[in-house]
């Protein structure tokens, strides 16, 4: 049974998971919904961690409630974004070279 708030929307996006002490690695959001997203990532997590990411310019917390193999459920830490901002990611308004999902890496 599935605990999701409203509808799937399939994103795709490349984002920098930041892991906390975990560390941080690339990731591929798959879909996301109005209560979490799929994550497919090689960062190794445990169930409960904290991970944040920027998505089209906005800061998203969540925290791992499924794993399985390469893939990752998360629910958000905060409000959940709005449907129709999801659905923009679906239909992107920008030129090719300017993607809405930067790679961000940490900096030391």
């Amino acid at each position: 049974m599935e605990h999701r708030w409203g509808e799937r929307v399939t994103l795709g996006a490349l984002v920098w998971l930041d892991g906390g002490a975990r560390g941080g690695a690339e990731g591929h959001v798959v879909n996301v919904s109005r209560s979490g997203a799929l994550i497919r990532t090689q960062l190794k997590l445990f169930r409960l961690s904290r991970v944040d990411f920027e998505l089209n310019g906005r800061q998203m917390s969540s925290y791992v409630t499924r794993i399985a193999g390469d893939e990752v459920g998360v629910e958000w830490c905060g409000p959940p974004p709005e449907m129709p901002a999801l659905r923009r990611l679906q239909r992107p308004s920008y030129p090719p070279s300017h993607p809405p999902c930067r790679l961000h890496r940490k900096i030391s």
